[in-house]
């Protein structure tokens, strides 16, 4: 199989992946309590979930990923209930983020994962980079667990159980709970997650400068770190000045989007980037710094940058 047909055939099983997601959404989704018990009530798995709230058994699950990479994650009523489920992340803008990589990386890239979580762009980067390199940077440590897990024998996955930021040594980082997807390394973005408790820790912290000194230099980063990701911009700024990576980089939306992602846009900006969104095909289109903030909801999105 050519890397034009693997990738032709991950499109296709991606797709039908996607539409049982979506569809999945549209029946059980929703925020209010009776949505809640509804989405449990039809949750696939539901007796192992059940079993394991009662201590009778082990809630992490084996499962796969759309294209049939194995994966041992936590199981139903986790963070990783979509990617358990699934095989992927289940949400339309990561959707359009599954089709941009997947056209667009190349054997030779040297991909960071950074804010990595469970994995799922780290495993699907190694199906097509054969020649090059994947450094997935998690600092929380139940994630990084699974992280490592799946990806043993892997030599081309360089794990770092630590934050990307704009300094070396200690960051402190704020841990979401019960769910961990707010995770974050800015205390007044935790704080605005009224829905979610969070508690404070130290972790490992590098910066983008320092790491390249010793590793291969990106040539394709994602950046996922909510809210966080202007620092991580400005630890790499003499990388970024002498080197061309694509930057996929996850924007908050709303009153959050504006105060902390703005920031981050207008960084790469200043460094001479474009911005663009991605298409539903996974196409890119470019906009204006105006572009941007006239069309920002009050959801997350991605946008790639490339100069």
């Amino acid at each position: 199989m050519t890397l034009g047909e693997k990738k032709r055939y991950y499109l296709q099983l991606f797709d039908k992946a996607s539409a049982v997601a979506q569809d999945w959404e549209k029946r059980y989704g929703g925020s209010g309590f009776l949505c809640r018990i509804y989405r449990m009530i039809h949750m696939p798995r539901l007796l192992t979930y059940l079993l394991s709230r009662l201590g009778r058994a082990s809630q992490d699950v084996r499962t796969e990923t759309f294209w049939g990479y194995p994966m041992l994650l936590p199981g139903p009523g986790s963070d990783a209930f979509r990617l358990s489920t699934f095989g992927t992340l289940g949400y339309k803008n990561e959707d359009k983020l599954v089709r941009f990589l997947i056209t667009s990386i190349q054997p030779s890239d040297v991909f960071y994962d950074i804010g990595a979580s469970y994995g799922f762009y780290t495993y699907l980067a190694s199906e097509f980079i054969t020649e090059g390199e994947i450094h997935a940077f998690e600092p929380l440590p139940r994630a990084f667990h699974f992280l490592r897990y799946n990806t043993r024998g892997n030599a081309r996955c360089i794990l770092n159980n630590c934050v990307l930021s704009d300094r070396d040594g200690l960051a402190t980082f704020y841990q979401g709970y019960p769910s961990t997807v707010s995770s974050t390394m800015l205390e007044k973005v935790a704080e605005t997650n009224v829905w979610n408790a969070y508690q404070k820790t130290e972790v490992a912290s590098t910066t983008l400068d320092s790491y390249v000194e010793h590793h291969r230099k990106p040539t394709l980063l994602k950046i996922d770190t909510e809210g966080a990701e202007e620092l991580i911009i400005k630890g790499g700024r003499n990388f970024f000045s002498k080197n061309n990576p694509t930057v996929v980089m996850e924007v908050l939306g709303g009153e959050k989007g504006e105060k902390f992602s703005l920031p981050a846009i207008q960084e790469l900006l200043e460094l001479g980037y474009k911005a663009h969104t991605i298409a539903e095909d996974g196409s890119l289109e470019e906009k204006s710094r105006e572009d941007i903030v006239s069309s920002r909801t009050d959801t997350f999105d991605n946008l790639v940058f490339c100069r």
